[in-house]
């Protein structure tokens, strides 16, 4: 945002998520393939996570199939406290492959909390794996929602 001095935000519109996500996808792919250089290990599998307004993020990125279009395939997502399906509710999810998907939310966050259900809708719609949990947290990031993350994408393998 233009008020921001100390941090900048995730793209926010689908005019800067298609402007914007093809530099971030190719950046990704590149670290991707330098660690695994580094560590001299191939990844089985890539998972995203992200929170509030990263969590928004994410949301558009699986739904719009950007990734795995650009070549950065996601094997699990994990929206916390954030994420809706909104404006990309209406891309098909169905003729895509379906990873699982980890919906995580605070009881006592009104903002996050409609555009969660929505996200869990949709997927569940769409037939993909999902896991739609409300805590009873506010707003933010919390270690219970990676946690809950991880182990759901290892149950739906």
């Amino acid at each position: 945002p233009g008020d921001a001095k100390d941090w900048y935000a995730w793209p926010t519109s689908p005019g800067a998520h298609a402007e914007l996500t093809p530099s971030i996808a190719a950046k990704l792919v590149a670290a991707k393939k330098r660690l695994e250089e580094i560590t001299g290990v191939t990844f089985e599998r890539t998972y995203l996570a992200g929170s509030s307004n990263g969590a928004y993020y994410l949301a558009a990125l699986a739904l719009r199939g950007d990734l795995e279009r650009l070549g950065f395939p996601i094997d699990g997502y994990g929206a916390m406290s954030g994420g809706a399906a909104n404006a990309y509710g209406a891309y098909s999810l169905k003729d895509r492959r379906a990873v699982p998907f980890y919906v995580g939310y605070g009881a006592y966050d009104p903002e996050t909390k409609k555009g969660a259900k929505t996200l869990g809708a949709a997927l569940e719609a769409a037939k993909w794996p999902v896991r739609l949990a409300e805590h009873p947290f506010g707003h933010g990031a919390k270690e219970k929602y990676l946690d809950e993350a991880f182990a759901f994408w290892d149950e739906a393998r």
